[in-house]
């Protein structure tokens, strides 16, 4: 039996590693860019295993027609662009790749923290347009309010592997850090140092809140007025996660109005954002292209790991870190 493969994610042919995997089962691969239901199911309908990205509509319509299905493979961390109970109630395998850029997006999400600290783009922004400030009350307008990171509390909302690998980062720098996952015992947290609070205890203490958790059901829209309404007026919001977990209308208001200080986000709820969002108009708001998860480590791991689990389950095997394990007892294709 030829098994097939379908890539969602790029229409490019595969290359000279990607034969060399394939050389190993007795499959083929096909390939095409998918961001509608109609073009997932044109590719991968009779597909045995597809390896997907982050932007494919994996709904119940486009699920429930996968008839060959074993598994939709993914080599990134989110999944929220699967409908994951329609996966497991049709039986199909949702994997990620959650250990593939812990140090990029803990390391993006210290580097916005200081940036809305040190005003690093604000000023560097400053001095390419010919405001060389310094020592005058215009510089002094532009650095408030700034505080040593030291002492700062800098609050996690998702204690998960990424939140916790911030945890050493931001203590280097002095911080003291709290925690909000309601997952996470506090048998996890103490070793770190880390206290875990309620979600209105660390709205409200917190001199930056950094998220680091999936977008569900209970997290969309998690950060919405009434959560800016608790932070100190001197807060910033680091996102790194999904646009969605913020209210960016919500957003809008609280920095425009001075209810927090300002925000870093790596991550927007409609990407790419139109040449006229509103949060580009705020200059104490940093925006990055959904770069965090980058560096020429991770992009490798990234590609490979699809194509990798995909043959895994081809063999009989599971994926390494499947998402919905539920599933798992049901399936008929796994070797026991």
């Amino acid at each position: 039996m030829t098994f097939k493969i379908a890539r969602t994610y790029t229409a490019a042919a595969p290359g000279e590693w990607e034969l060399s995997v394939l050389a190993t089962v007795d499959a083929t691969i096909v390939s095409a860019v998918c961001l509608t239901e109609e073009a997932l199911l044109d590719l991968a309908k009779d597909a045995d295993v597809i390896v997907s990205g982050v932007r494919e509509p994996f709904t119940r319509h486009v699920l429930e027609q996968l008839d060959r299905c074993r598994a939709i493979t993914r080599g990134a961390v989110g999944y929220d662009n699967v409908d994951l109970q329609a996966a497991t109630d049709k039986g199909i395998v949702i994997s990620s790749a959650p250990d593939a850029s812990v140090d990029e997006v803990s390391d993006q999400a210290m580097a916005l923290i200081l940036d809305c600290a040190r005003k690093v783009t604000i000023l560097a922004d400053g001095v390419k347009a010919g405001k060389w400030v310094a020592g005058n009350f215009e510089l002094a307008r532009k650095l408030r309010p700034m505080f040593k990171l030291r002492g700062r509390v800098l609050g996690i909302v998702g204690l998960g592997t990424i939140g916790r690998a911030v945890v050493p980062k931001a203590q280097g720098f002095g911080m003291r850090v709290i925690a909000y996952d309601p997952w996470v015992p506090t048998a996890v947290a103490e070793p770190l140092g880390v206290e875990l609070v309620s979600f209105d205890h660390l709205l409200q203490e917190a001199d930056f809140i950094t998220i680091h958790t999936p977008l569900t059901a209970t997290t969309d829209g998690l950060f919405n007025a009434t959560a800016f309404e608790k932070m100190k007026p001197t807060a910033y919001l680091i996102n790194t996660s999904r646009g969605s977990v913020v209210d960016e209308a919500a957003l809008f208001d609280a920095v425009s109005k001075g209810i927090i200080a300002g925000a870093g986000l790596d991550v927007l709820a409609v990407e790419p954002p139109g040449p006229d969002h509103p949060l580009f108009s705020l200059e104490n708001v940093i925006i990055t292209p959904h770069s965090a998860y980058y560096s020429e480590t991770s992009v490798v791991v990234y590609i490979r790991r699809g194509l990798e689990d995909a043959v895994r389950v081809i063999n009989g095997e599971l994926p390494l870190h499947v998402v919905n394990r539920e599933v798992i007892s049901r399936l008929d294709w796994v070797k026991r």
